[in-house]
């Protein structure tokens, strides 16, 4: 009678924490091993062959999909590492990788359909000077402000438009003030 005994599978540096557009495929996840007492030769395989590969040593690297996750802000899965011996022997370990650390990618501003000339005597509030949006690769709430808000207003859309103070310098035959669009975000996710 053969006896299937049970391998152990040790996991070793387990990838900590990572900051996210810092991985690619030479990303060290962990070390895997396994002995079997009979002597006979072991594979290690992985659970998850999209995101990690592991070579013959038994070092775990991330895939280019592993690393687009990462470079993306996501966390990697959770993945098992299974040996098998040429005897029939087998067992398994889980892997908990460390999280993506987020980075701020930046928000970009836009302006638009920024308004040329305005004859004196024609602006009031509805007056549109210009259009703002924002867009945020980290997927934020993003709110859009004027520097100047006196003469100056912009809405949840943003369509900046005079104030009555802005109208009134444009009727009075003035120069309208540069102002700038400020963009912050409002919560994580």
């Amino acid at each position: 009678m053969i006896r299937m005994m049970a391998l152990t599978v040790t996991i070793s540096n387990v990838m900590g924490d990572i900051n996210e557009g810092d991985a690619d495929t030479d990303t060290v996840v962990a070390n895997a091993s396994s002995t079997n007492p009979d002597g006979s030769t072991v594979t290690l395989t992985l659970s998850d062959t999209t995101n990690y590969s592991i070579d013959e040593n038994g070092v775990i690297t991330l895939t280019a999909a592993g690393a687009q996750i990462v470079n993306n802000g996501g966390d990697l899965p959770d993945f098992t590492v299974d040996a098998t011996s040429t005897t029939g022997d087998s067992g398994s370990a889980p892997v908990n990788p460390g999280n993506t650390l987020d980075t701020d990618d930046g928000l970009t501003v836009t302006i638009s359909n920024v308004m040329a000339d305005i004859n004196e005597g024609d602006a009031d509030t509805d007056t549109v000077v210009a259009n703002a949006s924002s867009t945020n690769p980290d997927g934020s709430t993003v709110t859009l402000t004027v520097s100047d808000t006196t003469n100056y207003s912009i809405d949840e859309n943003g369509v900046i438009t005079l104030t009555a103070a802005g109208a009134q310098i444009v009727n009075n035959g003035g120069d309208l003030p540069d102002f700038t669009v400020d963009a912050t975000i409002n919560n994580r996710r």
